[in-house]
């Protein structure tokens, strides 16, 4: 039996790994990005939309971990190199 094998169905693909091959989480994050380009697949959208929601995510996630990120920075020793 090889590590790897794929059999179709008239509606599915039937995908079956050996577990020798990959540890579970290795297996939990192969399958979640499977799913993630399935998605993304899926999206009606363009690269500029995709580039504002980037800019947009970054944004929010700025605004909510500021404070915490400037409170570490003005505690560092002054003889710390930057």
């Amino acid at each position: 039996m090889s590590a790897i094998t794929l059999e179709t169905t008239p509606d599915k693909y039937l995908i079956t790994i050996d577990r020798a091959l990959m540890d579970k989480p290795t297996f939990r994050a192969f399958f979640e990005r499977l799913r993630l380009e399935t998605l993304a697949d899926k999206m009606d959208t363009d690269e500029t939309s995709l580039m504002n929601l980037s800019e947009e995510i970054k944004a929010n996630w700025w605004a909510k971990h500021q404070a915490e990120i400037k409170e570490k920075i003005a505690y560092l020793p002054s003889d710390t190199p930057k």
